[in-house]
């Protein structure tokens, strides 16, 4: 910062006080920052994750700001390769193809679980992923047939629920639970991991899956171990947890310069701690 040749004048004298001003005093003004408008395309799975990284930047960076649409992986994907989106938050690992167009990278950074919930009043405690793929694949079709009784009342059928095809949650539940099984067409199937805990949680014979950390940001339902292991922010950070999956950032390889800080922020410490409050917010 350059000062211009000052002069000092005595303006007046207050109680014994000498007051004094510069009477010509120039300071070099800085050149205002162009605004930067980022677009980012984020799996139902992370929209709270892209909003809380969004909202920390911008007051670190006022001049940039977001917008921030939803859907599921494979439509921000679709939109990312299109020229829509500056970024893309998914919550499953993009294929090669899905790289190819512009040349971009996969930045991985979080691991999520996927967890499922039953009705509160359900009392299963625990359900292999066995029993799950026959549940959601329809060769169980009865809560009796896992030894499960329901309160008085209730529907003994088992209405499953699921996620939207291109569901990056889907995806990853498909692979690590049906292993080549398709879902049952008697699925009711949910646009959003919201929808799937609402319904479940106001339906006694119903199940299904969603995010750990927007369940966890709501809890609604219950949730049943998996093989015996708890979900938690401790079991899947080990991989301990079945049903885990690594949440990733899509960008350009030859990303421009805001781009870039905005990865780097979220793999920083102050954004890493943002997404492990947003995995394990206090309650």
């Amino acid at each position: 910062m350059k000062l211009s040749k000052l002069r000092w004048r005595i303006v007046r004298v207050v109680g014994g006080v000498v007051v004094i001003v510069l009477s010509s005093c120039s300071l070099a003004t800085p050149t205002p920052r162009a605004e930067v408008r980022l677009r980012i395309g984020s799996a139902d799975s992370m929209q709270l994750i892209a909003r809380d990284l969004a909202s920390a930047y911008h007051q670190l960076h006022p001049y940039v700001t977001f917008q921030v649409t939803g859907g599921n992986s494979s439509t921000s994907l679709r939109e990312y390769s299109a020229g829509l989106l500056d970024v893309a938050l998914v919550s499953r690992s993009p294929g090669a193809d899905e790289l190819s167009h512009p040349p971009s990278r996969a930045v991985e950074i979080a691991r999520d679980g996927i967890v499922v919930i039953v009705h509160p009043t359900n009392p299963i405690a625990n359900l292999t992923r066995e029993q799950l793929a026959k549940i959601f694949s329809g060769q169980v079709l009865k809560w009796s047939q896992v030894q499960v009784a329901l309160p008085t009342g209730s529907d003994d059928a088992i209405q499953v629920v699921s996620r939207e095809e291109g569901s990056g949650t889907r995806s990853v539940f498909e692979q690590a639970i049906m292993v080549g099984q398709r879902v049952t067409l008697t699925a009711l199937v949910e646009s959003s991991e919201r929808d799937v805990l609402t319904y479940v949680a106001a339906t006694p014979s119903a199940i299904g899956y969603a995010a750990f950390n927007i369940w966890n940001s709501n809890p609604q339902g219950r949730v049943p171990n998996i093989d015996n292991m708890a979900a938690s922010l401790s079991t899947i950070q080990s991989s301990k947890y079945p049903l885990m999956r690594t949440l990733f950032l899509v960008v350009p390889t030859n990303a421009t310069p805001e781009v870039n800080d905005f990865i780097d922020f979220a793999l920083s410490p102050p954004g890493r701690k943002l997404i492990q409050n947003r995995m394990s917010p206090a309650r």
